[in-house]
Protein backbone atom coordinates (compact mmCIF):
# COMPACT_ATOMS: atom_id res chain seq x y z
CA UNK A 1 0.00 0.00 0.00
CA UNK A 2 1.27 3.17 -0.93
CA UNK A 3 1.26 6.34 1.18
CA UNK A 4 -1.08 8.61 0.76
CA UNK A 5 -4.78 9.40 1.13
CA UNK A 6 -6.21 6.02 0.94
CA UNK A 7 -3.95 4.63 3.64
CA UNK A 8 -4.13 8.02 5.88
CA UNK A 9 -8.01 6.94 5.76
CA UNK A 10 -6.90 3.47 6.94
CA UNK A 11 -5.21 4.79 9.90
CA UNK A 12 -8.20 6.71 11.09
CA UNK A 13 -10.26 4.99 11.42
CA UNK A 14 -8.07 1.41 12.38
CA UNK A 15 -6.13 3.48 15.28
CA UNK A 16 -8.66 6.11 15.74
CA UNK A 17 -11.24 4.64 15.35
CA UNK A 18 -12.98 7.10 12.78
CA UNK A 19 -16.06 6.23 11.20
CA UNK A 20 -17.08 9.30 8.99
CA UNK A 21 -15.52 12.04 7.14
CA UNK A 22 -16.42 14.88 5.04
CA UNK A 23 -14.83 16.51 1.98
CA UNK A 24 -13.92 19.94 1.29
CA UNK A 25 -16.59 21.06 -1.46
CA UNK A 26 -14.26 23.45 -3.17
CA UNK A 27 -11.35 21.18 -4.02
CA UNK A 28 -13.42 17.98 -3.38
CA UNK A 29 -9.98 16.50 -2.36
CA UNK A 30 -9.36 17.24 1.27
CA UNK A 31 -11.09 15.35 3.50
CA UNK A 32 -12.20 15.84 6.75
CA UNK A 33 -12.43 13.59 10.33
CA UNK A 34 -14.50 14.99 13.24
CA UNK A 35 -13.25 15.81 16.95
CA UNK A 36 -15.82 16.54 19.28
CA UNK A 37 -19.36 17.17 18.81
CA UNK A 38 -19.30 19.85 16.22
CA UNK A 39 -15.82 20.32 15.00
CA UNK A 40 -13.78 18.75 12.24
CA UNK A 41 -9.98 18.68 11.34
CA UNK A 42 -8.02 17.86 8.12
CA UNK A 43 -7.60 14.19 8.11
CA UNK A 44 -3.71 14.35 9.04
CA UNK A 45 -1.16 12.82 6.54
CA UNK A 46 -0.25 9.55 8.45
CA UNK A 47 2.05 8.06 5.97
CA UNK A 48 4.37 10.53 4.69
CA UNK A 49 3.98 13.26 8.28
CA UNK A 50 6.29 11.72 11.05
CA UNK A 51 4.38 13.58 13.89
CA UNK A 52 1.18 12.64 12.47
CA UNK A 53 2.33 9.09 12.29
CA UNK A 54 3.69 9.20 15.66
CA UNK A 55 0.50 9.92 17.04
CA UNK A 56 -0.97 7.07 15.59
CA UNK A 57 1.69 4.82 17.25
CA UNK A 58 1.54 6.67 20.52
CA UNK A 59 -2.55 5.76 20.54
CA UNK A 60 -1.78 1.97 19.32
CA UNK A 61 1.12 1.70 21.55
CA UNK A 62 -1.16 2.07 24.48
CA UNK A 63 -2.56 -1.28 24.15
CA UNK A 64 1.28 -2.86 24.97
CA UNK A 65 3.01 -2.76 21.85
CA UNK A 66 7.02 -1.71 21.67
CA UNK A 67 8.24 -0.37 18.52
CA UNK A 68 11.45 -0.97 16.66
CA UNK A 69 12.89 0.77 13.95
CA UNK A 70 15.75 0.38 11.83
CA UNK A 71 17.83 1.56 8.67
CA UNK A 72 20.95 1.18 6.74
CA UNK A 73 22.61 4.25 6.16
CA UNK A 74 24.80 2.52 4.25
CA UNK A 75 22.60 1.74 2.03
CA UNK A 76 19.95 4.85 1.36
CA UNK A 77 17.82 3.05 -0.76
CA UNK A 78 17.17 0.49 1.33
CA UNK A 79 13.47 0.86 2.96
CA UNK A 80 12.53 1.75 6.92
CA UNK A 81 12.04 -2.00 8.85
CA UNK A 82 9.70 -1.41 11.50
CA UNK A 83 9.29 -4.32 14.34
CA UNK A 84 6.29 -4.01 16.55
CA UNK A 85 6.40 -6.28 19.67
CA UNK A 86 3.62 -7.39 21.96
CA UNK A 87 4.23 -7.12 25.36
CA UNK A 88 2.17 -9.91 26.27
CA UNK A 89 2.95 -13.58 24.17
CA UNK A 90 -1.04 -14.21 22.90
CA UNK A 91 -0.17 -10.95 20.65
CA UNK A 92 1.76 -11.53 17.27
CA UNK A 93 5.15 -9.89 16.10
CA UNK A 94 4.50 -7.33 13.50
CA UNK A 95 7.42 -6.75 10.99
CA UNK A 96 6.60 -4.11 8.08
CA UNK A 97 8.98 -1.99 5.60
CA UNK A 98 8.13 1.53 3.88
CA UNK A 99 8.96 3.99 2.05
CA UNK A 100 9.63 6.48 5.29
CA UNK A 101 9.66 5.77 8.75
CA UNK A 102 5.91 7.23 8.46
CA UNK A 103 5.20 4.88 5.56
CA UNK A 104 7.24 2.26 7.63
CA UNK A 105 4.55 2.93 10.64
CA UNK A 106 1.61 3.02 9.18
CA UNK A 107 1.75 0.00 7.07
CA UNK A 108 2.64 -2.35 10.37
CA UNK A 109 -0.56 -0.25 12.15
CA UNK A 110 -2.42 -1.50 9.63
CA UNK A 111 -1.69 -5.46 9.95
CA UNK A 112 -1.65 -4.98 13.41
CA UNK A 113 -5.09 -3.90 13.29
CA UNK A 114 -6.12 -5.92 10.87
Amino acid sequence: MNPGRYLNVRIAQGVFGVTEFNRDLSTNETLYMPIGKNSWERLPNYSTDIAAAWSAWERFGKDGWVLSLSHDPQHPKQKVLVLMKPRTQNLSEVVSSGESVPHAICLALIEAVG
